[in-house]
């Protein structure tokens, strides 16, 4: 039986039989590579961040560490059993430790056989850690006089020194970590006799296991932490770490979402192109009786295929070609990233994601062009094919009407593309920023763009009798003037995220690197008594330390705001109730340091009871300008107002304050100094004896807290422009398609142009005057944006210090006339192979 029009089965038939239509090839090859492009940086951001977050779990030791000023309950050992994690203790104290030739003030630290849980302890030693055994930090080497194979006394205990702590994964920057690690086996703690009442030991607890496990271990200890107790996790404990980490995520969203932004301009170019080619049969549909469920039932079916077909390829593109990526990231980092390969949720989250974009994608900018020539009649059908033109449905409407539906599509449009942007990256302010600013850069350039090909036709046509080639030019702009500013505006668009891809690969990696520069304080020296002050930083200076800065530094307690006493209970967050349960580290200055910034209220005024407080703990305290806080200090009570809110570079290794006061607050309090300087490889071992000439002074090596931090930021590097290079492969195929778009048209132009005696040479300089006018401004407009996008994104996205690059500007502007060139050689070169007569035959057939 033969179907009927009126039967949705025909529209199955006939999305069937235009299977393998070019124009659905063409818009399966854009879906493949918006698939590809978004996949593969999802499915390698997996890995990274992966690789990323066990080193954050090796800072800890672990994926939660438990820290309390008492032996840990055996109730919560019992529960971290039951919940099947991991786990091991350990203990932590400061305590003398005496050599064959002198003592030192040390950091002891107690452990486990089972520590670390994540993360390795590095040591260089000559047999593993008995309980007759102690591995020491390198600087205590001079300060004991030992050697390996000697002995110090602990306590009432004596230890072989077995090996050297080349890196410790937990140390952490606390000033209870400044003094020399000594570390020895916890079995061995008791017969040193040094674990008394009034010891001040810190005990711990680490443990790891599966995310369920450890959500159900964070339900049953976070409410039951009390005072001298904290629980710390990635976010809470490391700082300078999660602030690296969280840059390190929102770079790897960006290349992704620049590719999914330069879709949508390819999208809304190849489905104009799919829509004008189904014309003819849409025209012959309707005039035969089709209906319109027929009609809807046959396009979305042949969305649907042309989607599947996209997404199967593109995420199969896609893994092998973040498999690729992972190998030569492998490589290059030294260390494996495929060790969570055979983990699923690595896999079915970025699949989920395409699906969900590729259709998102069809949705908003396949379907409006399919609804559009679904309401035209078959009469305005074959005119429009003729004109090569599709008629806007809103053209028949009234102005106030018409301009209604333009909004209403617009902010629809605009909607759902911030949508797809939040949902592709998961990060709504970076979503908004780049979103916005690329559809602020699709306004304006329409209408720049309409305002100068109106202009350049008009000013052509007044000199039209110069040349041939002006002419054509001139009517060539006043004839297709909508569809040159839509190509140019996909032209733009196309080269202004690559412009930002390009900013961002090389200006914002580099910013980055800035942030931790090769110069960054790796020594800590505290304890610089005031009698002292001038004597050690002359002996720095004479070693040839530059720009020393000596922070004074006061202890005190935060007891009262706005004269309300405050205790650790009357707080949840665990910041605050740390904060709140010991003594603080107080400073005074005139001025506040260079890598601190005000962000809200005004600089100290030196004279004045004030006091300026850091960002992260003025919110967990709930703190606001003019807010009075009172401090005790070595019992005595001091006020002071909160003049402002700063913000600390974590990462900069710099000294820093939660609380700096006004000078003549605190000047007179008893007080010592400390600071934080960079000391190249040929002064460090001078630097590290400085306690021999000072007693007091503890002097503490950052090197292997910098590794860490140097070895997240390159790793995330090169991942960063690992992705940035395959986006910017991906917008290229994309860019090179959505110019391809019009080749059929062109073609057809050219033809008939050349059947009226036009010669190749003039066909040649007409289109080449109307592709470099177009590529000339399109590629001004895109190095433009993508200059202001770049600045926006480090500035408020990244928090990084960038400046304007002249030079990627010059390559946008070059880039599009070359581009635009390119694509009028590939048109150019089509027709001289194709007779006019062909040509006429099938524009009239």
């Amino acid at each position: 039986m033969q179907p009927s029009h009126r039967n949705w089965r025909f529209g199955v038939w006939l999305a069937w039989r235009d299977r393998r239509a070019s124009h659905l090839r063409l818009m399966a090859l854009v879906l493949m590579v918006t698939v590809a492009a978004t996949s593969a940086v999802g499915f390698l951001a997996g890995r990274v961040q992966q690789a990323l977050f066990a080193d954050a779990q090796a800072s800890l030791g672990g994926d939660r560490l438990l820290v309390s000023d008492r032996p840990i309950p055996k109730d919560w050992i019992e529960a971290a059993r039951k919940t099947g994690l991991q786990f091991t203790q350990g203990a932590q104290f400061p305590s003398m430790a005496l050599g064959p030739t002198g003592s030192a003030l040390v950091a002891i630290k107690a452990v486990q056989p089972a520590y670390p849980l994540k993360g390795r302890l590095q040591v260089d030693g000559d047999r593993e850690l008995g309980e007759e055994d102690v591995y020491l930090d390198p600087s205590l080497a001079a300060r004991l006089g030992v050697g390996l194979g000697d002995q110090i006394d602990l306590g009432a205990s004596r230890f072989r020194v077995s090996g050297w702590i080349v890196q410790e994964p937990d140390r952490g920057i606390g000033f209870v970590n400044f003094s020399p690690r000594v570390m020895m086996r916890q079995e061995a703690l008791a017969k040193t006799g040094l674990q008394t009442a009034g010891s001040r030991i810190s005990y711990r607890l680490w443990v790891a296991g599966s995310a369920q496990a450890l959500t159900r271990f964070d339900q049953l200890i976070q409410p039951r932490i009390g005072a001298g107790q904290r629980y710390e996790t990635l976010d809470n404990a490391r700082p300078a770490l999660k602030e690296t980490l969280v840059r390190a995520e929102r770079f790897l969203s960006l290349s992704g979402m620049v590719v999914l932004l330069m879709s949508c301009v390819a999208l809304v170019l190849a489905a104009r192109q799919m829509a004008h080619r189904a014309l003819p049969t849409l025209a012959v549909l309707k005039a035969t009786g089709a209906s319109r469920q027929c009609l809807v039932v046959y396009w979305w079916l042949k969305l649907s295929m042309t989607g599947a077909a996209g997404l199967i390829a593109g995420l199969l593109l896609g893994f092998g070609v973040s498999a690729g990526l992972a190998s030569l990231l492998s490589e290059l980092l030294g260390r494996s990233l495929s060790a969570g390969a055979a983990d699923g949720r690595l896999w079915v989250g970025p699949a989920l994601q395409a699906l969900v974009l590729c259709f998102g994608l069809l949705t908003l900018f396949a379907w409006p062009a399919v609804r559009q020539v679904l309401r035209v009649s078959p009469l305005a059908s074959l005119r429009s094919l003729q004109d090569s033109q599709l008629i806007p449905v809103h053209a028949r409407q009234s102005g106030a009407a018409r301009r209604l539906s333009l909004v209403s599509r617009g902010l629809l449009l605009t909607v759902g593309v911030l949508a797809l942007l939040w949902f592709g990256s998961g990060d709504l302010k970076l979503g908004l920023a780049v979103g916005l600013g690329f559809l602020a850069l699709a306004a304006l350039s329409s209408l720049v763009l309409i305002g100068l090909v109106t202009g350049l036709s008009r000013l052509l046509a007044a000199r039209s009798a110069s040349s041939w080639s002006t002419y054509a030019l001139a009517q060539s702009l006043r004839r297709r003037r909508a569809s040159l500013v839509l190509q140019g505006l996909g032209l733009t668009l196309a080269l202004g995220a690559l412009g930002l891809l390009i900013f961002l690969r090389a200006d914002l990696v580099e910013a980055w690197g800035r942030s931790l520069p090769e110069q960054a304080p790796n020594r800590f020296v505290l304890n610089i008594l005031p009698e002292e002050r001038e004597a050690v930083a002359s002996r720095l200076q004479s070693l040839g330390v530059k720009d020393l800065m000596l922070y004074p530094m006061v202890r005190g307690r935060l007891v009262g705001v706005n004269d309300r006493t405050v205790g650790p209970d009357d707080f949840e967050d665990d910041r605050a109730k740390r904060q709140l349960d010991r003594e603080l580290n107080l400073s005074y200055a005139s001025e506040l340091p260079a890598h601190n910034q005000i962000v809200r209220g005004g600089p100290l005024q030196p004279s004045q009871p004030e006091v300026s407080v850091e960002q992260t703990l003025a919110n967990s305290l709930g703190l606001q300008l003019g807010d009075r806080l009172t401090f005790d200090i070595a019992g005595e009570s001091i006020s002071a107002t909160v003049s402002s809110i700063r913000s600390l570079r974590w990462d900069s290794m710099a000294v820093n304050f939660f609380m700096v006061l006004s000078p003549s607050l605190i000047q007179d309090q008893a007080q010592t100094f400390i600071t934080s300087f960079h000391a190249p490889s040929t002064i460090a071992a001078q630097v590290d004896r400085l306690s021999a000439e000072f007693p007091s002074l503890t002097v503490v090596s950052l090197d292997s807290i910098l590794r860490q931090l140097r070895q997240v930021l390159d790793q995330t590097g090169f991942a960063v422009q690992a992705l940035f290079v395959f986006s910017l492969a991906a917008g290229v195929l994309i860019l090179v398609t959505s110019l391809s778009v019009t080749k059929a048209e062109r073609i057809r132009e050219a033809g008939v142009l050349r059947a009226f005696g036009a010669s190749r040479r003039q066909l040649q300089q007409a289109q080449r005057l109307e592709l470099v006018a177009l590529g000339a401004l399109s590629g001004l407009a895109a190095a433009i944006w993508s200059q202001a996008m770049g600045w926006a994104v480090a500035r408020f996205a990244f928090e990084l210090a960038v400046s304007m690059n002249w030079i990627t500007m010059i390559q946008l502007l070059a880039a599009g006339v070359g581009l635009a060139w390119f694509g009028g050689w590939l048109v150019l070169r089509e027709v001289t192979r194709v007779p006019p007569v062909q040509i006429l035959r099938q524009v009239s057939g």
